[in-house]
């Protein structure tokens, strides 16, 4: 009766035991995880405003090739970058954000995230159909949050979504450009219509200071949850040392070796942190679309093995401590007379 409740008790501990560790495990890897898709998106916007001085945001019809000629003409040898973003495209019945990429003239040809692909079975080379449009697939990318992307020119966009007033963003280089720039949005769209300017310069410090802030908060939560991993661990090993005294004074006196020890101290426990670790790696996308966070962070698979070989290096280490002390400790203070 009384080995039937230890191993009762020994199943549930086991159990809460993982459980703790996925739980741990989980959010130290989102919040770190988090950290890294935040920097991989700053140096995706900083690509973005490279060689340019100034930004100009409105909200607008999409220029057509007529107007963009005539922008060109206007500005001269003037640089400039248009893009436009929508998440009206439906394929599907995905709902799809679209952004424009500059530079192929290739109209009617796009590229798409890999997260799109494998939503939705693409590959390079397929067409894909939105609003009537039909447009080949030309390149597969990797979208730093998992997004569901399609990126087409400017003047593709212009020809799917015709008179629609999008958020648009120009960069453009001078300040005599800019004002082009100005003097011709009020032309098309009106002296009514809004729009701003800002210098990329500001625009990169408010960029670093948000990101700052935000891998800075991520960081920190996830190196709280990674310690209190770490102490979940060394408290654990600690009161299973004193729950089962008894145990390891025995089989000292049956000639168990510091080894021995050691390695009956740390193998269920590194077993109960790799189920764990496997737990995550499985159920991380899952979870994280069942609290509608799976668009915020691309799950870093590095990170959690990373964490699990840090808690398993840290149970090694404090199972090694451990077992130091309990061969130092005498036997009869281990065994009491009832149990010789």
């Amino acid at each position: 009766m009384r080995s039937t409740l230890r191993r009762r008790s020994d199943i549930v501990a086991a159990v809460r035991y993982i459980l703790i560790m996925y739980l741990i495990l989980f959010l130290a890897s989102y919040c770190l995880s988090s950290a890294n898709n935040f920097l991989l998106q700053k140096k995706q916007i900083e690509a973005g405003r490279a060689g340019f001085t100034n930004e100009i945001t409105f909200y607008a019809p999409l220029f057509n090739k007529d107007q963009i000629e005539e922008l060109h003409q206007l500005l001269y040898e003037e640089k400039f970058s248009l893009y436009a973003r929508t998440e009206e495209a439906l394929i599907s019945n995905q709902k799809l954000e679209m952004v424009t990429i500059q530079g192929d003239d290739g109209i009617y040809c796009c590229a798409v995230s890999q997260e799109t692909s494998n939503t939705l079975g693409l590959h390079k080379g397929s067409f894909i159909t939105i609003r009537c449009i039909s447009i080949q697939i030309s390149d597969l990318f990797d979208s730093a949050i998992k997004e569901k992307i399609v990126k087409v020119p400017y003047d593709t966009m212009a020809e799917i979504f015709p008179s629609y007033y999008k958020f648009q963003q120009v960069f453009i280089g001078s300040n005599e450009a800019v004002q082009i720039f100005r003097n011709y949005l009020d032309k098309t769209i009106g002296p009514f219509g809004e729009y701003e300017v800002n210098s990329i310069g500001q625009l990169d410090k408010e960029t670093d200071l948000f990101i700052a802030e935000m891998v800075g908060s991520r960081m920190l939560v996830g190196a709280i949850c990674s310690v209190i991993g770490l102490l979940n661990i060394g408290v654990i090993i600690t009161s299973k040392t004193q729950y089962r005294k008894k145990d390891y004074g025995i089989r000292i006196a049956l000639g168990a070796t510091q080894k021995d020890i050691w390695i009956l101290l740390m193998r269920n426990d590194a077993i109960k942190i790799s189920l764990a670790t496997v737990a995550v790696v499985i159920s991380f996308r899952a979870v994280a679309r069942m609290f509608g966070i799976e668009l915020e962070t691309a799950f870093d698979t590095s990170t959690v093995i990373g964490l699990a070989v840090t808690s398993i290096s840290f149970l090694f280490l404090s199972a090694l401590i451990v077992t130091k002390r309990i061969i130092r400790t005498k036997i009869a203070d281990m065994i009491t007379e009832d149990d010789l």
